[in-house]
């Protein structure tokens, strides 16, 4: 059960970045477990959760990953979703959000946002 939170973390991670390698890269795991951990979470639900980046568009929910998100903001799958973060990780059990202050989205790599001058 904790391998299942840990991907539900990890998803919610990655749905604050612009791509999956600057994830990857934050979080400090390599590119290729986070794909097939987000696949997982796929063939578990039955669904896309993401569509991938694009040159003009950073990654981002699909409806269902959208409502997946907004689940995973639950109190109750907070508390999971703690326990499940993997402790030392370069995240540091934080999760940037796109949208967030200039800084952060900026240090992500979004092609989006431009940090004001």
């Amino acid at each position: 059960m904790a391998a299942e939170w840990q991907r539900l973390h990890r998803f919610r991670a990655v749905m604050g970045f612009a791509t999956i390698d600057t994830a990857a890269e934050h979080l400090g795991i390599d590119q290729s477990t986070l794909v097939r951990q987000l696949q997982r979470i796929k063939a578990d639900i039955g669904t896309t959760i993401y569509h991938r980046a694009t040159l003009t568009q950073d990654l981002r929910p699909t409806k269902r990953g959208a409502a997946l998100l907004r689940a995973l903001d639950h109190p109750d799958a907070q508390q999971h979703l703690t326990t499940a973060a993997p402790r030392g990780t370069a995240a540091g059990g934080q999760v940037p959000r796109k949208g967030g202050t200039p800084e952060v989205v900026s240090y992500h790599g979004s092609r989006r946002k431009k940090t004001p001058k």
